[in-house]
Order: C-alpha cells, then sequence, then structure tokens
C-alpha cells in the first residue's frame, strides 16, 4: 500500500512529495509522514488541506488496485468534488492519475464546478467530451 500511494501521491503532486512513511518513536506513538523530492519529511498536521485531501484520495486509490489485483470485488469508486481544495495543476495531475486507471477501476466523478470539466478537457485534448461525460445542469 505505501508503495502505491507513494506514487499516487507523487503524481498528484507533480513530484513536490514523493513517499509515505511511517515513523514509530520511542513511546511506540506513531507518525504518518510524507517525504518531500528534497528528502525533508512532513508531518501529516503540517500539510494544507488540499495535499492532505490528495493523501487521503491516494490512499483510496491504492487500496482499490491493489484489491482488484489481488481478484477482489470490481466496485466502484464515487468521488463528490474532491478536488475542491486543489489547485489547478495538482486538480489537473490528479484528474490525469484517475484517467489513467480507468482501465482497473470504475470511477464516477460528481462535480458542479465548470473548472473541473476544463481541466478533463485539457487532459484529453481533441476528444469531444460531450460524447464521453454525463453533464447533468440543474
Amino acid at each position: 500500500v505505501f508503495d502505491k500511494t507513494s506514487a499516487f501521491i507523487s503524481r498528484m503532486t507533480s513530484g513536490r512529495y514523493v513517499r509515505l512513511r511511517v515513523e514509530i518513536g520511542p513511546g511506540k506513538e506513531q507518525a504518518i509522514l510524507l517525504e518531500t523530492s528534497a528528502g525533508e519529511t512532513v508531518a501529516i498536521d503540517r500539510l494544507s488541506d488540499g495535499t492532505r485531501d490528495q493523501l487521503y484520495l491516494a490512499v483510496r486509490l491504492a487500496f482499490l488496485v491493489l484489491q482488484r489485483e489481488k481478484g477482489g470485488p470490481e466496485l466502484p469508486l464515487l468521488l463528490d468534488d474532491v478536488l475542491t481544495a486543489f489547485d489547478d495543476k495538482r486538480a489537473k495531475a490528479t484528474l490525469e492519475l484517475l484517467l489513467s486507471l480507468g482501465d482497473q477501476l470504475e470511477i464516477v466523478y460528481f462535480s458542479h464546478h465548470e473548472r473541473i470539466l476544463e481541466l478533463l478537457a485539457e487532459c484529453v485534448p481533441g476528444r469531444d467530451l460531450a460524447a464521453s461525460v454525463d453533464v447533468l445542469r440543474l
């Protein structure tokens, strides 16, 4: 799980964070850390809300991919506006990651943000999204 989570968080953050680690202190307390590309470690409580959301999504994706690889049930992943705390660069990187996992996972993404659709269009240039993305306008 750590390797897949690390790979996913690295993609989502465009290489800013490259590895998920757990350190056990002298009193057996556990600290979950992200390692930066510069080798620094950052505790989860020191991360921005957006980066924390990216980490939690990376963990969920890692578990689902590993479950699928082990022959587990094919369950859809339903996401409701999980990119709202991400900046555009990280949102686009995450959309690219989700698209790359489309052959392994069924992913349904709900959003009322037009910007997400614009970023998705940038991920698949030249493709008519109207033919492959259902947009419900209320």
